[in-house]
């Protein structure tokens, strides 16, 4: 079918950015269309309305100012969306043809430091790497640049990892695509059961690659000064979720300047059901 030139950007965006909502910039709004208009207009009770696409067809389309769209996003991430912000990147009077776009910024649960969507609680977003009976834990809060990190092994390091998740209870929980559903199988998701998920490259758990994202972040040629350089699968889920941190922010992110890595067996263990009882 063929749609305006307007719209073709448009879908070429969305196509790149799939699973999320686009605000798509159009002057003083951010619009949506098609399935992310007809979404955006029942969670955020906007009007929805319609747009020429071309040769007698319309689209449906809804929109809210770009003033206020940290509040419409903060509502839309804290139902579990993730929102894609497309910005006019040149000056309208200087573009030859139609106004170059793209996006500049992907807001996730865990990733959304504006405004008060989840009031009360800490902002973590938590990433999960699966060894062989190990795993590399880290989480993050790109509001305070609090990122930690620590390697859960032994016979019961998926309990205890279960326990490290209620105990934390992040916003958002990274995994590889292809430990994804062994992940969901184990049971280690089931007292979070509302968590937002989301999975990332698996380029990003290459160890190298993530072990020279963490040099190149903290500007050193070791990790030995941060407690971790032994835990390889430490490394490897601290390097990813700052790989996904940079991928979704488009920039790199300075506030986050140390890895605090700590170990879950020198502290007295209150696993989630005598957390609940104590009411911790």
């Amino acid at each position: 079918m063929a749609v305006t030139p307007m719209l073709e950007q448009y879908l070429s965006i969305k196509k790149d950015n799939p699973g999320a909502i686009l605000f798509f910039r159009l002057g003083d709004f951010y619009e949506m269309f098609n399935d992310d208009a007809l979404i955006g207009s029942k969670e955020l009770e906007l009007t929805l309305t319609s747009r020429d696409a071309g040769k007698d067809n319309r689209v449906p389309m809804c929109g809210v100012p770009y003033h206020a769209a940290s509040s419409y996003i903060g509502r839309l991430v804290e139902k579990g969306y993730k929102v894609a912000i497309c910005e006019q990147v040149e000056d309208p009077r200087e573009a030859k043809g139609l106004v170059k776009r793209e996006v500049v910024r992907v807001v996730t649960p865990g990733t959304f430091a504006e405004g008060s969507a989840f009031e009360g609680q800490n902002g973590y977003i938590a990433c999960i790497y699966v060894g062989k009976e190990a795993y590399g834990f880290a989480f993050a809060d790109i509001s305070t640049g609090e990122f930690f990190t620590t390697q859960i092994e032994g016979a019961n390091c998926a309990g205890i990892l279960a326990d490290e998740l209620y105990r934390i209870t992040p916003l958002e929980i990274i995994t590889a695509p292809r430990q994804t559903a062994w992940l969901k199988e184990s049971g280690i998701f089931d007292r979070l059961p509302g968590i937002y998920r989301d999975e990332t490259a698996e380029r990003f758990f290459q160890y190298d690659n993530a072990r020279n994202e963490l040099l190149e972040q903290f500007g050193v040629v070791s990790l030995e000064g941060f407690g971790c350089s032994e835990w390889p699968l430490a490394i490897t889920a601290s390097g990813a979720l700052l790989s996904y941190l940079r991928e979704t922010q488009k920039h790199a992110i300075p506030q986050i300047l140390k890895l605090s890595s700590y170990q879950t067996s020198k502290y007295m263990y209150l696993d989630s059901s005598t957390r609940r009882n104590l009411e911790l």
